[in-house]
């Protein structure tokens, strides 16, 4: 059975767009219960970037006002793996690979995470692209919409 696993935080407001008040969010693991699944973020828009994402095969890409989520067909049940493919990728923010290297709480491990609600006082992620074919993805997908809408 696949799970979606839940984190909630409150992001710093250096991380906001124009620093910005910020609310609690809920955000998802990479992990769904057997595998860890390449999941990362893009801290930039431009044609360039997001022609860059879709060479990569995306499952699903989704708009932030700062980049893009992106969620990757590779998997692996070793988190270390997941995380070196996604550096070679090249358009993964490695402030983000670096965090989950660095988490020490042993239930956050290595795991990337990223965020499924809104950050403001309005909905602020839309999905771009959407591939079916991952019931992980596909369950990430109904959370965001759901969220967002």
């Amino acid at each position: 059975m696949v799970v979606v696993e839940f984190v909630v935080w409150k992001p710093r407001r250096s991380s906001a767009k124009d620093r910005r008040p910020t609310w609690h969010v809920l955000g998802i693991t990479n992990f769904d219960g057997e595998r860890y699944h390449a999941i990362m973020e893009v801290d930039e828009k431009d044609n360039g970037v997001l022609k860059k994402i879709m060479k990569l095969d995306p499952l699903m890409i989704v708009e932030t006002e700062k980049g893009y989520h992106v969620y990757l067909p590779f998997t692996s049940t070793n988190p270390l793996k997941v995380i070196h493919y996604l550096y070679k990728t090249k358009v993964a923010d490695k402030g983000h690979l670096s965090l989950a290297r660095k988490r020490n709480e042993e239930e956050l491990k290595y795991k990337l995470i990223l965020r499924i609600s809104p950050k403001y006082d309005k909905p602020d992620m839309k999905i771009l692209y959407y591939r079916d074919g991952d019931e992980w993805v596909g369950k990430i997908r109904k959370l965001i919409e759901t969220l967002h809408s």
